[in-house]
């Protein structure tokens, strides 16, 4: 019986751990040339944890238009409240001005994003 009891507490333990109430959310994107031409994208992240914990890993990633790989960056470095803003910058100086760029950012089973014109 005793056995029953802690395998019942463990398992709703751990279910604790998949839910911890984390969450990230995109507060603004922008978009500009480097003095070398290529296109630098700035992405607002707001970090939010029902406990004040550490929120997990996210990843940011940004699809620029005619580049065949998008840039990624992912990490575990924000807690609840932090704001932190990723920089992601083309492989290629030859975007051409309004191309599409797609911004999104995951955080476990969550994947939220917008979109934005290439600059000038």
């Amino acid at each position: 019986m005793r056995s029953l009891l802690l395998l019942g507490c463990l398992a709703i333990g751990l279910a604790a751990c998949d839910d911890t109430g984390a969450s990230l959310q995109i507060t603004g994107t922008r978009a500009h040339r480097a003095v070398d031409k290529r296109v630098v994208v700035e992405v607002d992240l707001l970090a939010s944890e029902s406990l004040g914990g550490n929120i997990g890993t996210y990843c940011t990633r940004v699809t620029f238009a005619g580049q065949a790989a998008p840039a990624e960056q992912c990490s575990a470095d924000l807690e609840d409240g932090d704001t932190k803003t990723v920089r992601l910058v083309s492989e290629s100086d030859r975007i051409f001005d309004g191309a599409p760029i797609t911004v999104r950012v995951r955080h476990g089973n969550v994947d939220v994003g917008s979109t934005l014109a290439a600059p000038r």
